[in-house]
């Protein structure tokens, strides 16, 4: 059930000289994702295996903390034999050539939100030459989310975190590429992990503008502020595990996509999982973080601009503007973050958990249905972690800001007029200088910075009307787009302990930066045709990419003492993360699009029109492959398709109306490089959605409609490397159905 209302109302006044319009929206919703993530996808050699008995080198080494020896891998977890077979098991898959999933689990993501927004407009004309406007718009965001994993953790963990090295491979096979299609292995670690999170975003803004004509030269203002707040008072990570599970496997042999797992225990039963602090030899038995954090965006813009009539068909336009925008950011985490405290005498992990149950009904494969996750309502009331005191009390919070001012004037010519057919067009320039100064911490040392550049933006546009039917355009335009405030950040460090990742923000980001060129060719026709053609071509100048490494995490830079409890060490290997700018390079493509009404049908056929649009985009961008970017790798632009479409068919009459549409994009990639070695990109699989929606006017102020979504329920599907596209992430979210009623007063 996912209600959702909306209202509208508006009033003229004094002569219609003044007008009040208000509005108001609320919905509320449910949705959930469920499918499959490999986290990453490394080496089979990255963090080892267990060889078998007698095997030279022997792997890992003699250890009497870990119970490792020549008979054992651990603690109760013996070698295999020294067979041809499992010897060359083993060979196969400890192997630098062969990729496996970092971390193998299935996902479900729960998410419960309601969303509120109102406007508010008040217009006043006090007479054909003057107009002020005064908009008031507020929205609020709440939103409850539940995510759920079943993870196989071993293979992302090295001898010293009783990883992958501790492990035995069964059975293995491997296609040409170096994928590893299947494997059955002993000595694997489970962990079930439940992050829970609550958010609000808000946002109000309010604006004042107006303009008077005074006859031959107008004047227009605009004066603005607006407020985003984005509270996260919630994001708990409770883990339950399950160590040195025997005849764990994955297999994508039926499916490349989406692999067959067997857990190798009842993943359904409490019992077979633990929870509580690090044993005696560092083995993890479970984990709870916390996460505390609230960015805060405050925005004050004005503008004043000018149009002065010169001449006939020629009109001088020029302005300037402020723009004032002042970021906030702190967040606190757990002191002992990650440590799972012991179980009180006489509670239960069964007392801990919910089976999820139903799991999979919108997936298109076969799986396990259920397993026992962490209930956050149950072992809060058992630790009462929400108390946020004692051994749940938080650090003090960790403060980062950025305030940019960005300073602008502008002037341009307007003019008509003709050169053999009808022609219009502008030609202006605009200067902004824009000036930053953030704060954070930069290794541990509360750090400022300050910066400023100013940029030159010409622009032109040339329309000429060739026929009352056909237009042809020109343009060309100096561009820049600034980097999100939050990545300038100094420092900015955000850790996720159990995906072992480390984002980092970079001040000295600076802006994309490009040239333009379009043009297109527009031909109307019938009541509502269109045909257009376009060309584009962009030459970016300086891109801002996302670069990763793979590293240790004592060579992040970051203490050491962030890793207490979560079982992960200095040696451990990270994926760190930020932000760079790129030399770019050339974009260009070509677009089409058609729309018609069949007026030319006869009888009810008359009322079916199509709209359909087609684009073709080629890129060539630079890439960063090291911190200098001495030796740039060349790759198309990240979350651009070469091939897109779109298309709808709709019939429309007094009283009914339906339209299905569908949008196709070819597959495009997500990150360039990959960051991890032997995968030189990440990328997204080409996705066909279908959508339906239908309405009836049964009164003249009473409509019924339908929606529908996601018909396909198409994939949301990541790979690792153009050659093998592993599986990276698939997640399916179902088909969404709605019903609801209009009602006008």
């Amino acid at each position: 059930m996912s209600p959702r209302v909306t209202g509208l109302i508006s009033k003229k006044f004094l002569d219609d000289t003044f007008g009040v319009a208000a509005s108001v929206a609320w919905t509320k919703r449910y949705t959930r994702e469920e499918g499959w993530s490999a986290v990453d996808v490394i080496s089979g050699r990255l963090n080892r295996f267990c060889s078998p008995a007698g095997y030279a080198p022997q792997s890992p080494g003699n250890s009497a903390l870990n119970g490792t020896n020549a008979a054992n891998c651990s603690t109760g977890n013996p070698r295999l034999p020294n067979s041809s077979t499992n010897v060359a098991n083993y060979e196969l898959v400890d192997n630098l050539g062969t990729f496996i999933p970092r971390s193998p689990r299935l996902v479900r993501s729960d998410q419960d939100y309601s969303r509120f927004g109102a406007t508010l407009t008040l217009e006043a004309r006090p007479d054909d030459n003057t107009h002020f406007a005064l908009d008031a718009l507020f929205s609020r965001y709440d939103v409850t989310r539940s995510d759920q994993t079943i993870t196989a953790i071993s293979f992302s963990r090295n001898a010293g975190q009783h990883g992958s090295a501790e492990t035995s491979v069964l059975e293995a096979e491997r296609d040409p590429n170096g994928t590893l299609l299947y494997g059955r292995f002993n000595g694997v670690d489970l962990t079930n992990d439940l992050t829970y999170s609550k958010y609000t975003t808000t946002f109000s803004q309010v604006n004042l503008s107006g303009s008077r004509d005074f006859g031959g030269f107008v004047l227009d203002g605009y004066v603005g502020m607006s407020r985003t707040i984005y509270d996260k008072p919630v994001r708990t990570q409770i883990a339950t595990f399950a160590n040195n599970v025997n005849n764990f496997s994955f297999d994508f042999r039926g499916d490349r996509r989406f692999p067959t797992m067997n857990w190798g225990v009842d993943v359904d039963n409490p019992a077979n999982f633990v929870f509580g602090p690090p044993s005696a030899d560092g083995t993890v038995n479970g984990t709870l973080a916390m996460q505390r954090s609230r960015d805060e965006s405050n925005n004050l813009t004005a503008e004043l601009n000018g149009t002065l009539d010169l001449i006939e068909g020629v009109k001088f336009r020029a302005g300037g503007s402020y723009r004032e925008a002042e970021y906030q950011r702190w967040s606190r985490d757990r002191v002992t973050q990650n440590l799972a405290p012991s179980l009180p005498a006489g509670t239960t992990i069964a007392q801990l958990t919910t089976p999820i149950g139903d799991f999979g009904r919108s997936l298109p494969v076969e799986t396990i249905s259920s397993w026992a996750a962490p209930d956050y309502a149950k072992f809060n009331s058992v630790f009462n972690f929400e108390s946020q005191t004692g051994a749940y009390a938080l650090n003090p919070p960790q403060l980062g800001s950025l305030k940019e001012t960005v300073k602008g004037g502008y002037a341009m010519f307007d003019f008509t007029g003709d050169l053999f057919v009808p022609v219009r067009g502008n030609l202006g320039v605009r200067y902004v200088h824009t000036t930053q100064r953030g704060f954070g911490a930069i290794n541990g040392v509360p750090t400022t910075l300050t910066r400023d550049y100013e940029d030159w933006l010409p622009s032109a546009t040339l329309t000429f009307d060739v026929t009352d039917k056909l237009i042809f355009r020109l343009a060309a335009a100096k561009v820049m787009t600034r980097p999100e405030l939050g990545d300038l950040i100094p420092g900015n460090v955000s850790i996720a302990q159990n995906t072992r990742t480390v984002s980092a923000g970079n001040f000295l980001l600076n802006p994309i930066r490009a040239k333009t060129a379009d043009v297109s060719l527009e031909y109307y026709f019938g009541k509502t045709g269109i045909i257009a053609v376009g060309g584009f071509y962009k030459d970016i100048d300086s891109f801002i990419q996302t670069r990763q490494v793979n590293v240790p995490f004592s060579q992040t830079g970051l203490p050491l003492s962030l890793l207490a409890g979560s079982g992960n060490t200095g040696d451990t290997e990270f994926t760190f993360s930020t932000k760079n700018n790129t030399p770019g390079g050339p974009l260009k493509g070509v677009e089409v699009n058609i729309q018609s009404g069949f007026e030319f049908l006869p009888g009810f056929l008359s009322h079916l029109g199509a709209l359909a649009n087609f684009t073709y985009a080629e890129s060539d961008i630079s890439y960063c492959n090291d911190a200098a970017c001495q030796a740039p790798i060349e790759a198309a632009l990240v979350n651009l398709s070469k091939y897109t479409a779109n298309g709808t068919l709709y019939y429309e009459d007094s009283k009914f109306s339906i339209r299905a549409s569908g949008s196709w994009r070819d597959k495009f990639l997500l990150r360039v490089p990959s960051g991890r070695a032997g995968s030189d990109v990440q990328g997204n699989n080409s996705a066909f959605f279908v959508d339906a929606t239908a309405s009836y006017q049964l009164t003249p102020s009473v409509q019924l409609r339908v929606e529908a979504q996601n018909l396909t329920n198409q994939e949301l599907g990541f790979y690792v490397d153009s050659v093998r596209q592993d599986s990276l992430y698939s997640t399916y979210s179902g088909r969404k159905f709605s019903a609801g009623v209009a009602v006008k007063f």
